[in-house]
C-alpha cells in the first residue's frame, strides 16, 4: 500500500505515505470544514443563542465520535466565528484558547456569551409579560416559558406559568373559562386555552362564510338608490353625520350630561312599562312607540318623513284663537246602547280599545280571536286580544262593526274602518267637527287672568295648603299596659351645643300647637332623638322602644303578603294614595 491512503477509520483518514501527506492533510481539512458548515452553523455573538447553540456542538461531537481533549478544544475553536474568537482570545489575555482545556473554554465563553442575569430583573419581565395584538397563545405561552428559566421559580415553575397564562391572556372569555375550571394545571390551561382560539377562529371563518345578502320585501314598491361610491379616506358623510346628529343621551334615566357607562342608576333597573332590565319607564322607547295614534296592519306598506307623532305641550302662540285647530277630533257615538267617546283618526286602520274598559262598559261581552298584526306608527307591534262585533247607531241608523280589543290603555281610537261606513251619511262632516269640550276650555284658559285663578285656587283649598299639623278629631287613642308592666324613666341624652337651640325651639311650637303638654313630674320618660332636617330645622322623634313599648299589651294583625295584594289587585284599573298629614 505505498503511495496510497488507508481506508479511513472513524471518519479519520489515515497516512500511511510521508510524501503525501501534505495532500492528504489538505483534503481531510476540507473535507471536515464542509461538515462543519452542513450541520452546524458557527457562533455569532447576538445572532445565536449561547446555551442552545453549544447543545447543538456538543451533539456533532458526540456523532462524530470526537472524545480527546486536545480535538475537542480545536473544533471549538474552529466553530466560533471570527468577532467570537476575537472576543474569546482578547479575555484570555496572554493566554491562548488551545492552552486551555474544553471545560475551561466552555465556562469561559458562557461567561462572556451568556452571562448570567438578574433574578428580580428577570422575574419583573416574566411578571408583566402580556398577549401581544394578534399573537397566538401557542407563541405567548412559549414566550412565558423563555422567560421562566431565568426567574429561578424551581419546584413553583409551573404554577407560575398557570398563574400568568390566566393573567396575561388577552381574551376575556378565554380568561373568565380559565378561572372557572377547578384544579387547573399548566397543561391544562394551555389545552383549554388553544382549544378556544380555534373554536373562535372557526366560528368566525363559518360566520364569514353563511353570510348572505339581505333583500327587502315588496322592493317594486320602493325606488332603488343608486350605487355611489366614496373616495378612500373620504371624511365628508362622517362629518355630515356628527354636526346633524343630535346630543348622545344617557339611555338609562335619559339625562344628556352623562353616557350610560357612567350613570349612578344601576343596571339591574326595571321598567316598570315593559319590565326589562336596564332603563327607566320616563325613557322607555315602547311606551313612547305605544303611545302613537297611528296604527297599520303588518302586512301594510307606508311611507313616512317623520318618525314621531308630534303632541304640544305649551303653546306660546301670538294668536290664542289657533289653539283649537289643534285639537284632536272626538265624537261621541253610540256602541251597545251605550255613548262612548273615540278620538278620530284617519291614520288607524281599524277601531281599538282597551279591553278591560271594553269589559266595563259592556255587559256579557263576547270576544274573538283575531289573527290581525298591528304596529303602530313607529313600528312597533301592538298585541291584539281579540275583537267584538258590536252595534254602533251613527246618524239613527244602526251597524254592525268589528271592534278590536288591546292592552294600551288611551282613548280609543275610530280607525278608517268605522269611518268609511259613516261616510256615507250625509251628517258625517260631524265626525271631524271641533269639539265643544275644548272650544269652552280654550275660552277660559285664553280669557281667565293666571294669577288670579292660582290665587282663588289656594284660597278655595287653604287647609290643604296650610304648613301646620293637622288634628284627628272625633277619636280617641289609648294605650294598654301588661299587667306586671315597670315604668321606666330615663334621663335625657346629652344633645350636640350646635342643637340646644333648635331643639328648644321646636319645643315650643310643639306646646303652643297643642302636640305635646307641660309637666312638671312623671313616671315615664323617653328620651329625645333631634334629627336635622333639610332645611336647617329639628324634627324631635322619642326612642319608645326602650320605655313604653316593652310594657305594651300589642293586639297581632298578621300583615297581608306581596301576593295576597297583588292578587287582590289584579283586577283593578285606578289606584290611589292616602296621604295623611
Amino acid at each position: 500500500m505505498s503511495g496510497k491512503d488507508k481506508e479511513p477509520r472513524d471518519g479519520k483518514p489515515e497516512i500511511t505515505n510521508t510524501r503525501a501527506s501534505t495532500s492528504t492533510v489538505i483534503v481531510a481539512k476540507s473535507t471536515m470544514s464542509s461538515t462543519i458548515q452542513n450541520i452546524v452553523d458557527p457562533f455569532t455573538p447576538g445572532t445565536s443563542n449561547w446555551e442552545r447553540w453549544f447543545t447543538r456542538f456538543e451533539g456533532w461531537l458526540q456523532i462524530h465520535k470526537i472524545t480527546e481533549e486536545q480535538e475537542r478544544v480545536l473544533h471549538l475553536t474552529l466553530f466560533l466565528s471570527e468577532k467570537a474568537y476575537n472576543i474569546l482570545y482578547d479575555s484570555l489575555g496572554t493566554e491562548k484558547p488551545t492552552d486551555k482545556t474544553f471545560d475551561e473554554l466552555k465556562a469561559k465563553c458562557k461567561e462572556l456569551f451568556a452571562p448570567t442575569g438578574l433574578e428580580i430583573a428577570e422575574t419583573y419581565k416574566f411578571c408583566h409579560r402580556k398577549q401581544l395584538p394578534g399573537e397566538t397563545v401557542q407563541d405567548f405561552a412559549s414566550a412565558l416559558t423563555k422567560l421562566s428559566t431565568t426567574c429561578n421559580f424551581g419546584t413553583f415553575q409551573n404554577t407560575m406559568l398557570r398563574n400568568h397564562l390566566v393573567f396575561g391572556i388577552s381574551s376575556r372569555r378565554t380568561q373568565s373559562r380559565l378561572l372557572e375550571t377547578k384544579e387547573l394545571t399548566y397543561k391544562k390551561a394551555l389545552q383549554i386555552a388553544l382549544a378556544m382560539e380555534l373554536t373562535e377562529k372557526e366560528t368566525n371563518t363559518l360566520c364569514k362564510d353563511t353570510t348572505q345578502d339581505v333583500h327587502y320585501l315588496h322592493a317594486n314598491k320602493f325606488q332603488k338608490k343608486k350605487d355611489t361610491v366614496t373616495p378612500k379616506g373620504s371624511k365628508s358623510n362622517t362629518k355630515k353625520f356628527l354636526q346633524n346628529s343630535p346630543s348622545i343621551a344617557c339611555y338609562r334615566c335619559g339625562k344628556s350630561d352623562h353616557k350610560a357607562d357612567k350613570c349612578k342608576l344601576p343596571k339591574y333597573i326595571q321598567c316598570n312599562f315593559c319590565k326589562k332590565k336596564g332603563h327607566l319607564e320616563t325613557i322607555c322607547l315602547k311606551k313612547k312607540h305605544s303611545n302613537c295614534n297611528v296604527l297599520q296592519e303588518k302586512n301594510d306598506i307606508f311611507e313616512a318623513n317623520s318618525l314621531f307623532n308630534l303632541e304640544i305641550l305649551q303653546c306660546d302662540s301670538p294668536l290664542p284663537e289657533q289653539r283649537g285647530l289643534r285639537e284632536k277630533f272626538q265624537f261621541d257615538i253610540e256602541v251597545n246602547g251605550k255613548m262612548i267617546n273615540f278620538e278620530v283618526d284617519s291614520g288607524a286602520a281599524v277601531t281599538i280599545m282597551e279591553i278591560h274598559h271594553a269589559k266595563m262598559s259592556f255587559k256579557n261581552l263576547k270576544v274573538h280571536p283575531a289573527k290581525l298584526q298591528l304596529v303602530t306608527y313607529c313600528n312597533t307591534p301592538i298585541q291584539v286580544n281579540g275583537y267584538a262585533t258590536v252595534s254602533v247607531k251613527f246618524e239613527n241608523e244602526m251597524y254592525t262593526l268589528n271592534l278590536y280589543l288591546t292592552s294600551i290603555k288611551r282613548t280609543p281610537l275610530m280607525g278608517r274602518e268605522w269611518i268609511r261606513m259613516f261616510l256615507t251619511r250625509q251628517n258625517a262632516s260631524n265626525l271631524f267637527t271641533q269639539n265643544t269640550v275644548s272650544q269652552i276650555r280654550d275660552e277660559i284658559v285664553v280669557n281667565i287672568d293666571k294669577d288670579v285663578f292660582i290665587k282663588n285656587l289656594f284660597a278655595k283649598y287653604s287647609n290643604l295648603t296650610n304648613k301646620k299639623l293637622g288634628k284627628v278629631t272625633g277619636t280617641k287613642g289609648s294605650l294598654t299596659l301588661k299587667p306586671n308592666a315597670k315604668k321606666v324613666f330615663l334621663k335625657a341624652r346629652p344633645v350636640p351645643f350646635k342643637l340646644i337651640p333648635r331643639v328648644d325651639k321646636e319645643i315650643e311650637n310643639l306646646i303652643n300647637e297643642g302636640i305635646l303638654v307641660k309637666v312638671e313630674t312623671s313616671e315615664f320618660a323617653t328620651p329625645v332623638v333631634p334629627v336635622l332636617k333639610a332645611d336647617d330645622t329639628v324634627r324631635l322623634c322619642g326612642d319608645y322602644s326602650v320605655t313604653v313599648n316593652p310594657q305594651l299589651q300589642i293586639t297581632e294583625h298578621p300583615l297581608p303578603t306581596i301576593d295576597e295584594l297583588v292578587s287582590e289587585m289584579s283586577n283593578c284599573t285606578v289606584f290611589g294614595k292616602i296621604d295623611i298629614k
